[in-house]
């Protein structure tokens, strides 16, 4: 594998109140002020190309990536060697299109996390689609140790059915938090065509694959949730306190931590506040309707604690949905934000569901008012790590502090990189851009590593196929200039 490396000399590089102002590009209150790195001091070193559907890795303690595509194979880049090889091709059900509008489906190997203590235990956590006419996703664990992984110690911690027949949001990312709990992201596994962009709540018969408050609004289901446990020794799991509903709470499930998700699509936690961000891909709606409700939105999310983040019924800043009724394309009243109902007759769970929390970042297909860096076009919001400076402040070519307790997030569609700028609570301050120049080809993961550079992983420009500019990059700080390679 060819390594290499891009000096970026003069380079510029890169889904709770009802208004924010615009405070893009406001600066940090620091006590001294720290100078912002310029954008030729950083470098990017290509580690692996031609990807096809890579969806999620992880960092082995030693510098190892492991990352995966969605198709079923597991890979392995080795920093001593500079190469990527192929070290599993799981059977995981891929290739399904709906039968309706024949968009393909989204299922597949879609997640991957390392163990914490993957030093003394070699496993690994994977989510993916059993192959199989039973619609399912596992959460499994595996052991992988001498760089294979052995399907044979398969451990099922979580099964959650789907339906397969109709697209879309199996979500699917895997996350450790500092305090060892495991936090996996589901999407709302509902097709959102039929809907006009708005909210999909047809409860027709035959149509409960266009009705999202079975999934995302239902207490009783896993999906469009993100969940948080705490995987044992046996292979299974306990619920840590704290999550969104007790255990034995009627009708509801212990796992979930976040409900109200359309598709929670890449998540990230603050080593240091503990505090919960994804981005929310989010609906379609270029226009506003009465009757309906707005524009279509994606989010960033963040979650100091456990909530509801109101799909379907609110978007954005708690925008409201109205009532509608598919059979005669009749509309009643908006949902009350204070008292939000789920009266479907799908919904398996608790009819009074919890006040919505509002996004923390929100942004529609056109320029956003509130938050105008985020550009315009097409839409697909990812949230990145938390920089904390004190964990790489040893390192000599470390992030530098300007950056500390800074939000990176990242769009898949547009290519960019955002910095998002918070105070000590984590309460919006603006947002500017990093390495504005820099096109990235669809990032779809981002992983800041103890070594103090920060990785990202990148789906490439076409859908569901190999993809020359699918790449595996790192990008490093250095006040030495670089060369190529």
């Amino acid at each position: 594998m060819k390594n290499i490396t891009i000096s970026l000399i003069g380079i510029l590089v890169l889904f709770s109140c009802n208004t924010i102002p615009k405070t893009d590009n406001v600066p940090l209150t620091n006590p001294v002020p720290i100078e912002k790195p310029r954008e030729q001091d950083f470098s990017i070193t290509v580690l692996d190309q031609i990807l096809e559907e890579p969806m999620e890795m992880d960092i082995f303690n030693d510098g190892r990536i492991l990352f995966i595509e969605r198709k079923g194979l597991i890979k392995l880049f080795d920093p001593n060697t500079n190469s990527t090889k192929i070290i599993y091709k799981m059977p995981v059900q891929y290739d399904h299109v709906d039968t309706n509008y024949q968009h393909k489906l989204e299922d597949g190997l879609l997640g991957i996390a390392i163990d914490p203590s993957y030093d003394s235990n070699s496993w690994v956590y994977i989510y993916y689609s059993p192959v199989g006419n039973d619609p399912k996703q596992h959460l499994s664990r595996f052991v992988l140790d001498n760089d294979s992984l052995h399907m044979s110690t398969e451990k099922v911690m979580l099964e959650v059915p789907v339906q397969r027949d109709e697209c879309c949001h199996a979500g699917g990312s895997l996350e450790f938090g500092p305090d060892g709990n495991l936090f996996l992201s589901i999407g709302d596994n509902t097709n959102p065509f039929n809907s006009n962009g708005f909210a999909p709540i047809d409860e027709r018969p035959l149509r409960t694959a266009w009705d999202a408050r079975r999934s995302s609004s239902n207490t009783n289901d896993l999906r469009g949730k993100i969940l948080r446990i705490k995987p044992e020794k046996d292979g299974g799991y306990t619920i840590p306190e704290g999550n969104l509903f007790p255990l034995g709470t009627p009708d509801t499930r212990p796992e979930i931590y976040i409900m109200g998700c359309r598709n929670p699509f890449r998540i990230s936690i603050d080593p240091k506040t503990k505090y919960l961000y994804w981005g929310e891909v989010g609906p379609d709606a270029r226009e506003p309707k009465i009757g309906r409700g707005p524009i279509g939105y994606d989010e960033i999310n963040q979650a100091k604690g456990p909530g509801f983040f109101g799909w379907p019924f609110f978007v954005a800043n708690n925008k409201p949905y109205n009532r509608f009724t598919f059979e005669d394309s009749s509309y009643g009243a908006q949902y009350d934000l204070k008292t939000p109902l789920n009266k479907s007759k799908n919904n398996t769970g608790m009819k009074e569901l919890p006040e919505p929390q509002s996004a923390f970042i929100w942004y529609p297909y056109t320029e956003s008012e509130e938050f105008p860096l985020t550009g315009t076009g097409g839409r697909n919001a990812m949230a990145g790590p938390v920089y904390r400076y004190e964990r790489f402040q040893h390192l000599k070519n470390k992030f530098p502090e300007y950056y500390n307790g800074k939000l990176f997030i990242y769009d898949w569609m547009r290519g960019w990189v955002l910095i998002v700028n918070m105070d000590d609570e984590g309460n919006y301050l603006g947002m500017e851009k990093f390495m504005p120049s820099e096109k990235f080809h669809n990032p779809i993961d981002m992983i800041m590593w103890k070594d103090g550079a920060l990785y990202i992983l990148e789906y490439g420009t076409r859908w569901y196929t190999k993809n020359e500019d699918a790449r595996l990059l790192k990008i490093q700080y250095s006040n030495e200039k670089s060369t190529i390679q």
